[in-house]
């Protein structure tokens, strides 16, 4: 999402300015391939939809060291640059261990029902990148990703006004 966003911003940065040399924006993934919790189809619109806005992505390749001007791959690669922006990974808030009652899973994001609500309460829901939603039809935890962060909080924000007017929840 940031890669797409960085990639747009600097095109129109550019045009506006009359740049002529196109903007690079790079996307190096330490895995074998972006997204590993997306769907294969889902995956492949998104490096198409990437590949157009200009994102050069490059798989396997795991940065081992960040200099002011480049960066080193694991494989020895010296990719020079003049702005890096490191996104590696989210982690769940530390509090959350702190909340009675609460189950999390081992990386500390709260598990939730397909109503994004946190088991044990019938009046805690939860969005974002802290928690874990198993997606039912492919059993794996659905990613953490801004969008799918926006519909969920339409959804709790229903459910929680569906909880105090006593009408049934929306699952996600």
């Amino acid at each position: 999402e940031l890669a797409a966003e960085l990639a747009k911003c600097a095109a129109k940065t550019a045009h506006a300015c009359h740049i002529e040399v196109k903007p690079v924006v790079y996307l190096f993934e330490a895995q074998s391939r972006i997204l590993p919790s997306v769907s294969d189809s889902e995956r492949d619109i998104i490096c198409r939809r990437l590949h157009k806005l200009g994102v050069g992505i490059v798989e396997n390749a795991r940065i081992s060291s960040v200099h002011a001007d480049k960066i080193t791959l694991a494989s020895g690669r010296t990719v020079t640059l003049d702005m890096m922006v490191w996104t590696a990974g989210i982690q769940a808030n530390k509090l959350l261990r702190g909340v009675d009652d609460i189950l999390l899973t081992d990386k500390g994001k709260i598990i939730v029902d397909e109503y994004l609500r946190a088991p044990n309460f019938s009046n805690v829901f939860a969005v974002g990148d802290n928690i874990e939603l198993i997606d039912h039809k492919t059993q794996k935890p659905i990613p953490s990703l801004a969008y799918l962060a926006i519909d969920h909080g339409v959804i709790a924000a229903k459910n929680i006004s569906n909880t105090i007017n006593g009408r049934p929840l929306v699952r996600h």
